[in-house]
């Protein structure tokens, strides 16, 4: 999936070099816990020596209480250890989200690029809706199915379908305008999914046709569309490198549907 990597040069008072990823940070935490581990047994062990505790014999329990009853005793601040622990956690839920996030937005813009293929080649669109009908139908929840198929109806009938401000109210609540957006979003990370799911497969088929688009169209989808930089990378992170953006434009062909 996307990196999360975050190269900037340093600069100003107090940097510390390029900012790292996540996973960077995780990684250097993490190599970390091992040593202040041993320096806590460590510092543990000693203050149990220097108290006597070791010329007594404790059963589990015991010493269980005794260690409970001391820690209980008033609020005490948290070690090091624990609050590196929280830190890494803090991190890893982070970087989960950002996850999330790019993949939605990685399907979010191979559907928009395949909505304009579909609206610039009819012929393309009666090819492929079909399939894109059987992913939708292949949901393993059999209602999430029914759903998704009933809410694209629209797009699988007719390449050039447009949802307008009435349907968009019937589909959900609140403002039309804002419902349409929703619903838009939705609409193309479900064709995002089913190109991610076809794409890499046999090249005859259904996958051929969706790698060929891929390789000759998306740079030139891509180039049109604000943060294109960030789109290209976050797309060669999914998807591996694509051919570069062609010299031709067909305006059409590269007409985002807004997402």
């Amino acid at each position: 999936m996307a990196k999360d990597t975050i190269s900037k040069p340093a600069s100003g008072r107090g940097s510390r070099g390029p900012m790292r990823s996540d996973a960077e940070r995780i990684a250097a935490l993490e190599a970390q816990l091992p040593a202040m581990r041993r320096r806590a047994e460590k510092q543990l062990l000693k203050a149990a020596w220097k108290a006597g505790l070791f010329d007594f014999a404790f059963t589990q329990p015991e010493l269980r209480t005794l260690l409970e009853d001391a820690l209980a005793q008033e609020p005490r601040a948290l070690s090091r250890l624990h609050r590196r622990g929280k830190e890494i956690g803090r991190l890893r839920n982070r970087k989960r989200k950002r996850e999330r996030a790019d993949l939605a937005r990685v399907k979010a813009l191979l559907g928009g690029f395949m909505t304009a293929q579909f609206r610039h080649g009819p012929d393309l669109h009666a090819e492929l809706a079909g399939d894109l009908r059987d992913h939708l139908a292949g949901h393993a929840n059999p209602r999430m199915a029914a759903s998704n198929i009933a809410f694209m109806a629209g797009i699988l009938d007719d390449p050039r379908w447009e949802e307008g401000p009435a349907d968009a109210i019937a589909s959900g609540t609140g403002i039309a305008h804002e419902q349409q957006r929703r619903n838009r979003a939705r609409r193309m990370i479900l064709i995002g999914a089913w190109v991610l799911d076809r794409r890499g497969g046999a090249p005859d088929g259904v996958s051929g046709v969706i790698d060929r688009l891929i390789r000759d169209e998306l740079a030139n989808f891509l180039a049109r569309e604000r943060s294109a930089a960030r789109n290209v990378a976050l797309l060669e992170a999914a998807l591996g490198p694509f051919r570069g953006r062609p010299a031709r434009r067909d305006e059409d062909k590269h007409r985002c549907p807004d997402i």
